[in-house]
């Protein structure tokens, strides 16, 4: 089971976004109204993914996405908003997020997008299982 963590301060999109995805097979959603409370829960639950709101107070997206490539590297962000722009999208990817979609995508793309962003990320840890294996057999 895949368990992605929503993150949204707009309680509407958070419950769509979350019921959209909890209504596909394999997916566990947790749910955090902000950046601070994600922060939290990403260091106490172990978490597949973050799908994170751009525009929130406190901490915004792009702070997330930052913070969590700081201290939890392996977790793939992907950021979204419902006014976005090729500036915003370029910002985020500098930021460390694995993709930048449009709040109001289908739930087709928006399935198809997470499943993009979990396979690479399972062929990142594939590869350094290997890079490990490797240098542990030099010796």
């Amino acid at each position: 089971m895949v368990v992605i963590l929503v993150v949204d301060d707009s309680a509407t999109d958070r419950t769509r976004i979350a019921g959209l995805l909890s209504r596909m097979e394999g997916y566990e959603v947790v749910t955090a109204s902000g950046g601070a409370e994600a922060k939290k829960i990403v260091a106490a639950t172990p978490i597949d993914l973050v799908l994170t709101d751009l525009q929130m107070p406190e901490v915004d997206g792009l702070q997330l996405v930052r913070d969590l490539r700081k201290n939890h590297a392996d977790i793939p962000v992907v950021l979204m908003t419902g006014t976005g722009s090729e500036e915003i999208a370029v910002q985020a990817m500098k930021a460390g997020a694995a993709n930048y979609v449009n709040k109001t995508s289908g739930p087709q793309w928006l399935r198809e997008n997470i499943e993009r962003v979990l396979a690479s990320q399972g062929e990142i840890q594939a590869h350094r299982e290997l890079l490990k294996n490797l240098c542990r057999d030099d010796y």
